[in-house]
C-alpha cells in the first residue's frame, strides 16, 4: 500500500494538470493507512496511549508544514518531478521504516508500554488478550454513542473552519489572502503545541474531561469568528481554535481504546467514522448554506458554537461502559 501510484504519471506528457488524473496521487494515503498506524500504537501501549497517538498527530502536523516547500519545489521542478521524487522517498524511507512496525507487543513476549511479562519465553508467539468489547457489544453502549456524537462535533467545527476561514477574513475584514494564509500556518502550530499538552495530560488526567475542554475552545473560537470586527480578534480565535484541536484531536483513539479495549479498535473506530464522516461533510456544507441564506458567517458559526457545546456535554457525561468494567476485573 506504498506510494507507487505516484509513478505511472510521469509517462503521459500530455496530461497538464494532476487534476487531470484518475486518482493516482491520493491512493498511497488513506484513511485504511491512518486507521493502521492508530492500531498498531494502540496495540503497544496502555498508560502512555495519549502521548502515542498525540506525537503521531504532531508528526503529520510537522509534514502539514512543509508544504510551502513543496509548492516552492512544484514550481521549479513541476508537479511531475514532486510527485516523482515523494514516491522515490516513501519507498527508500518509508516503506524500510513500516517493516519495523509490528502489529503487538505480545509477538515477542512483551507486554504494552514496553513491560515485561514474568514467563516471556511461555507467551512469545501467543497474544496476551486484555478484557475487550467486540464490536457489537460497543454498539450497544452509551459511551459508543457519546464519544462518536462529541467526536462528529468537533470535526464538524475543523472541517467548516477549515473550507471557509479564508474566505471568511476576506469577506468579513477585507484581509488579504496572504494573511489569512498566514493564519492557517499559525493555527497549525497551535494545533501541534495542543497536541503535545493532550499528550501530556492525557495520560494523568481523564481524557474525557480534557476533550470537553477542548471542545468549549472550539465553542468559543468560533463564538468570537461570529462577532469579531478585528484582526486582533480573528487571531485570538484561530489561536484558540488550533490549541483546541491539537488538545483534542489525539484523545479520540486512544479513549476508544481506553473505553473498548483494543482487540476490536479497528472495526469499533470504523463503525464510529461512519458516523463522524458526517460532521465531515456536513460542517462546511450547512455553512455554507447559510452564509448563502443570511450574507454573513454570523449565523453559521453560532450554530456551530452550538453544536461545540452540545460535543463538550457529551465528552463530560461519558462513563466507561459497565460491561467493560466487569471484564477488567
Amino acid at each position: 500500500r506504498g506510494r507507487t501510484p505516484l509513478f505511472p504519471v510521469e509517462p503521459f506528457p500530455e496530461v497538464r494538470s494532476p487534476r487531470l488524473m484518475p486518482d493516482p496521487l491520493p491512493a498511497g494515503w488513506t484513511p485504511r493507512t491512518l486507521a493502521g498506524l492508530r492500531t498498531r500504537l494502540l496495540n503497544w501501549f496502555d498508560r502512555h496511549r495519549a502521548k502515542a497517538m498525540s506525537l503521531m498527530a504532531t508528526g503529520m502536523s510537522v509534514g502539514g508544514l512543509v508544504i510551502p516547500l513543496v509548492t516552492i519545489a512544484m514550481v521549479q521542478y513541476g508537479w511531475r518531478g514532486v510527485a516523482l521524487a515523494s514516491g522515490v522517498l516513501v519507498l527508500l524511507i518509508g516503506v524500510p521504516i513500516s517493516r519495523l512496525m509490528h502489529r503487538e507487543p505480545e509477538q515477542f513476549g512483551l507486554l504494552p508500554d514496553g513491560d515485561t511479562s514474568g514467563d516471556g519465553d511461555k507467551r512469545r508467539g501467543t497474544p496476551f488478550v486484555r478484557p475487550s468489547l467486540t464490536t457489537h457489544e460497543a454498539l450497544r453502549t452509551n459511551a459508543f454513542w457519546l464519544l462518536s456524537l462529541g467526536h462528529t462535533s468537533g470535526v464538524m467545527i475543523v472541517s467548516a473552519i477549515s473550507v471557509h476561514f479564508v474566505i471568511y477574513a476576506q469577506t468579513r475584514l477585507a484581509m488579504s489572502v496572504t494573511l489569512a494564509a498566514s493564519l492557517l500556518t499559525l493555527m497549525t502550530v497551535m494545533v501541534m503545541l495542543g497536541q503535545l499538552i493532550g499528550g501530556f495530560y492525557g495520560d494523568r488526567v481523564q481524557k474525557r474531561i480534557l476533550a470537553g475542554i477542548g471542545m468549549l475552545g472550539h465553542a468559543a473560537a468560533v463564538a468570537i469568528l461570529a462577532f469579531a470586527d478585528s484582526t486582533t480578534a480573528v487571531v485570538i480565535a484561530a489561536l484558540l481554535h488550533g490549541l483546541a484541536w491539537g488538545v483534542r484531536g489525539p484523545l479520540m483513539s486512544a479513549m476508544r481504546a481506553d473505553y473498548f479495549g483494543r482487540a476490536s479498535f479497528a472495526m469499533i473506530m470504523g463503525a464510529s467514522s461512519l458516523i463522524v464522516t458526517l460532521g465531515s461533510v456536513s460542517g462546511p456544507l450547512v455553512a455554507g448554506i447559510l452564509v448563502d441564506t443570511t450574507g454573513n458567517y454570523s449565523l453559521a458559526f453560532l450554530i456551530l458554537a452550538v453544536g461545540s457545546v452540545g460535543g463538550a456535554a457529551a465528552f463530560f457525561a461519558l462513563r466507561r461502559p459497565p460491561s467493560y468494567s466487569e471484564a477488567s476485573q
